[in-house]
């Protein structure tokens, strides 16, 4: 098995590609947290509103459950226990 050599420059632009994925992705999720935090549009009909609030709320709490279950499985995988007092 032979180790592959890199130079600065494969660096470079590995490094480079990196950073577009990672300003691509900040930008998609900017945009996505001010769509779902920006005030509601007015809207003609207060039913309408109601659902489109209701279904940014529960995306929030989507995500916040969402993420205590990522945090709980690597707390799990890394055998962190909570401290009781």
């Amino acid at each position: 098995m032979t180790q592959q050599k890199y130079t600065l420059d494969d660096l470079k632009a590995r490094r480079r590609v990196i950073r577009r994925q990672v300003k691509r992705r900040q930008k998609g999720m900017k945009q996505s947290y001010n769509t779902l935090f920006s005030p509601a549009q007015p809207t003609q009909n207060a039913m309408l509103g109601f659902v489109n609030n209701a279904d940014r709320i529960y995306a929030v709490y989507s995500g916040v459950r969402t993420a205590w279950r990522v945090i709980t499985a690597v707390r799990t995988l890394l055998g962190l226990r909570r401290r009781r007092r």
